[in-house]
């Protein structure tokens, strides 16, 4: 009796101390980079990044292999599931891809990056550059090549 009465005091004291806080900080605008952090000497540079160069399919590797205990049989399965879920992907893509034949996406992607980042008054965009490395070292080689601070 004595523990379901402390608990309701604790829960009780919770929720007064999570409902009072929650007004004042209601007020306070969520901003990724402090105010003090925005202006630079400079313009920032821009890179926009496309992973990759045309439509591919993305095939879900198949697992009856490991459900029916693994093995060449299993293996063997494999390998048709995941040929057969392939071929159904491609022959899916081939219309769309003609019907995009000609279309510069690429660019379109590098003129929504420049509108975004031009309606940032803070931001100051500058060189725009464009790549397709989305690896991990790629990106970080990006970083150091870059003139902004």
């Amino acid at each position: 009796m004595r523990i379901k009465s402390l608990v309701g005091g604790l829960l009780a004291a919770l929720i007064t101390v999570s409902a009072a806080a929650t007004p004042a900080l209601a007020g306070i605008p969520k901003y990724i980079l402090v105010e003090a952090s925005r202006p630079v000497a400079d313009s920032r540079a821009v890179h926009v990044l496309v992973g990759q160069e045309e439509l591919k399919a993305n095939i879900n590797p198949s697992m009856v292999g490991v459900a029916t205990g693994g093995g060449l049989l299993g293996a063997l399965i494999d390998i048709q599931i995941q040929a057969d879920r392939a071929k159904k992907a491609e022959a899916a893509i081939v219309p769309l891809r003609a019907a995009m034949t000609g279309f510069d996406a690429d660019a379109l992607a590098q003129a929504s990056a420049k509108a975004a980042v031009e309606k940032l008054s803070w931001f100051q965009p500058g060189e725009m550059s464009f790549g397709r490395d989305v690896s991990q070292p790629g990106r970080i080689a990006v970083l150091d090549a870059s003139r902004s601070s």
